[in-house]
């Protein structure tokens, strides 16, 4: 059995934003779906049910908006509200990157809890949820692909082209 840190790697869901069941679904208070820029909340969902938490993007999404963890009048995530949301998810910190990141590093990160890792497709953003990393690279959910493609995937495969931009760093609360 292949743990994440405490986390069994394979207990992790795999969601897709473009989704049929979720795609059409308003993103937080902005015209946009999760079908077109769920990303976030789709990572969310996956970083929060490895922790045990029983969610979806949807849900994610309600909770979200009921915590006010959205930027007024769009889609875009305050990090430090989802634990408004979320009570066991604690944020810790983001590191944006102008460089190439040290990925060992990003990988001692996720081998205690996942992480959120912002990418540039072709200059636009995109979020994947770091699962953890190995000698081939890191290995990621990237919940763009669609729903019979999703895979636990190394970020250079799935998105060779791909740039690392920021991480954002949680952690769980201990009771």
């Amino acid at each position: 059995m292949c743990m994440l840190g405490k986390y069994n790697l394979y207990d992790i869901p795999l969601f897709s934003q473009i989704d049929p069941r979720w795609r059409d679904v308003k993103l937080g208070y902005s015209s946009l779906t999760i079908g077109s820029h769920g990303c976030v909340v789709c990572c969310l969902a996956m970083l929060l049910s490895s922790i045990g938490y029983v969610v979806d993007p949807p849900k994610v999404n309600e909770d979200m908006r009921r915590a006010k963890a959205f930027l007024a009048g769009t889609g875009r995530a305050i990090w430090a509200k989802v634990s408004q949301a979320y009570p066991l998810l604690q944020y810790k910190y983001q590191i944006w990157y102008s460089r190439t990141p040290d990925e060992r590093k990003i990988g001692e990160l996720a081998d205690n809890l996942p992480v959120l890792t912002e990418i540039l497709l072709s200059g636009q953003p995109h979020w994947v949820l770091t699962i953890r990393r190995d000698a081939t690279g890191l290995l990621v959910h990237d919940p763009l692909l669609p729903p019979a493609r999703q895979r636990r995937g190394y970020l250079h495969d799935i998105r060779p082209i791909s740039r690392i931009r920021r991480i954002v760093v949680y952690d769980v609360v201990r009771t």
